[in-house]
């Protein structure tokens, strides 16, 4: 059992999150039905910017409360010398408490900045977030519901917490990927193997099936077809004989 490193991740990037995913589900015991990802709608704001990856960085928000953001003003530095205390790269996750009545945004220009520099390679909100384009700037990525003008109240409630967000369970310390498709939070019992797994998989993948489907053009629909049968059969027994590497 062990943690990834930065090089390790950075390759996995190169992948998009459905193929981690395929990695993922063939080193976990757990039932693929089981998979921390976003079960709800969620849009990825900056496409372009393509898979990010990192350590989840946990945080409970609120934007609707002017007394309590006045009581809780050094809330927001002690937060940032906890993001800073954690070794990157890092994905910040945030549970707006005002839901469904999202009065803010806690992800925009200035704090895109900010975590640029703290390591933070992106944001995911079960909120609204703003200044996307500016935060492009520095490849901050950002994920959330929806747009919004204004930051409100905003402050940090609390941190380092298990979330429930997107119809899934989220806890620090996970390793996330993200991108158009969603998001999936690994454990840490379930990194080891990862990169190599979906190594395999894509490559699985790519001689057998989409293989097989590309040659299809040279040949009739009646044969092409049971050359792509017969090439699912070849990736299952390939992908079954598939062991960890030690």
């Amino acid at each position: 059992m062990g943690k990834l490193d930065r090089t390790e991740i950075l390759e996995l990037t190169r992948w998009n999150t459905p193929s981690i995913y395929n990695g993922w589900e063939k080193l976990t015991k757990r039932d693929r039905l089981e998979c921390n990802q976003n079960y709800e709608e969620i849009t990825d704001f900056s496409p372009q910017l393509g898979t990010v990856g990192g350590y989840a960085i946990t945080m409970q928000y609120a934007c609707s409360d002017k007394e309590a953001q006045a009581a809780n003003s050094g809330n927001m530095a002690e937060f940032l010398r906890y993001v800073a205390s954690v070794p990157g790269p890092k994905i910040v996750l945030t549970q707006d408490l005002d839901a469904p009545n999202f009065k803010g945004a806690y992800f925009g220009e200035v704090m895109s900045y900010v975590y640029a520099a703290l390591d933070v390679v992106g944001g995911i909100s079960d909120g609204n977030v703003r200044d996307v384009s500016e935060s492009e700037k520095v490849g901050f990525k950002m994920l959330g519901r929806r747009y919004c003008v204004g930051h409100a109240y905003c402050y940090a409630v609390r941190w380092g917490v298990s979330l429930n967000m997107y119809g899934t369970t989220i806890n620090p310390g996970d390793l996330v990927f993200a991108d158009k498709y969603g998001f999936l939070a690994i454990p840490e019992y379930e990194q080891e193997g990862l990169l190599d797994a979906t190594r395999f998989l894509d490559t699985s993948e790519l001689i057998s099936v989409t293989r097989a489907a590309a040659d299809a053009k040279q040949k009739g629909i009646s044969e092409s077809v049971e050359d792509i049968i017969r090439s699912y059969a070849v990736q299952r027994e390939r992908n079954a004989g598939y062991k960890l590497p030690r």
